[in-house]
């Protein structure tokens, strides 16, 4: 699958509004001065993480990307089939990947994580979960499935930056519904990572945003169906969160 021009330009407008409010955030509970961002696309996130302070990034995507567009430095762009293993050997404060895994082959998600951990003792992360939706979506999951192949490396879940943003829809839904960060047991020597690990609820993991159910309007009526028996099978409390969510829209 090519990304084409159309497709970037429908994303990085979305992607930089949401950077700009995120990413002061994850700087604050991860102070790094290096960052990789594999699936990074024209580099948005990065730009705006250099913009922060960052001294060295490093984007990684396909060779689709236009090198003209970029918004970093052409050398701080390196092209890869995202399908085989990341081919950067260098090590980094903080490791991104948001919203790229599910584009990805289900065989290639253990060894997708994989790199990111050899990449970072840190990782920023965010992927479509089930009836998401979206351009080559091949591999949605839920958040604890990712959470699992994480955990096998040592690096555990910290929930922060959704709690901070739900409601906050310029922030981006798919990043308040599936954003994480993981860390390893090196990296829970900052105390405010090891309080955030702490603090993390794994098992209120699995979420899915009110305004993605609401607004998602493309379901087949079986899907709809498959959609619903997920959504009741989420833990009480985010049922009730988001039945009191539709019972004030429909008030309106």
């Amino acid at each position: 699958m090519r990304y084409d021009a159309a497709f970037f330009e429908a994303v990085d407008a979305g992607s930089r509004n949401a950077a700009e409010i995120l990413a002061p955030a994850l700087l604050e509970l991860v102070p790094a001065r290096s960052v990789v961002d594999v699936g990074g696309g024209r580099g948005i996130w990065l730009s705006v993480l250099k913009g922060l302070g960052v001294e060295r990034v490093l984007c990684v995507d396909g060779e689709y990307v236009d090198r003209s567009r970029l918004a970093v430095c052409p050398e701080e762009f390196v092209a890869a089939d995202l399908e085989q293993p990341v081919p950067v050997q260098a090590r980094f404060d903080l490791a991104i990947s948001l919203e790229t895994a599910e584009h990805l082959t289900p065989g290639r998600a253990e060894s997708f994580v994989a790199d990111l951990c050899r990449l970072a003792p840190v990782v920023f992360f965010s992927a479509a979960i089930p009836y998401q939706g979206g351009t080559h979506h091949i591999n949605e999951r839920l958040q604890s499935y990712w959470a699992g192949l994480f955990r096998k490396h040592g690096y555990r879940p910290v929930d922060a930056l959704r709690r901070q943003f739900w409601d906050n829809l310029d922030a981006g839904v798919v990043y308040s519904q599936n954003a994480l960060i993981y860390v390893s047991e090196e990296a829970t020597a900052s105390p405010a990572l090891r309080a955030a690990v702490e603090a993390t609820e794994e098992r209120m993991l699995d979420v899915v945003h009110p305004h993605t159910f609401m607004t998602h309007d493309s379901l087949s009526n079986g899907d709809q169906v498959a959609f619903v028996r997920y959504v009741r099978a989420a833990p009480f409390v985010i049922r009730r969160s988001l039945a009191r969510w539709v019972h004030g829209r429909l008030k309106k």
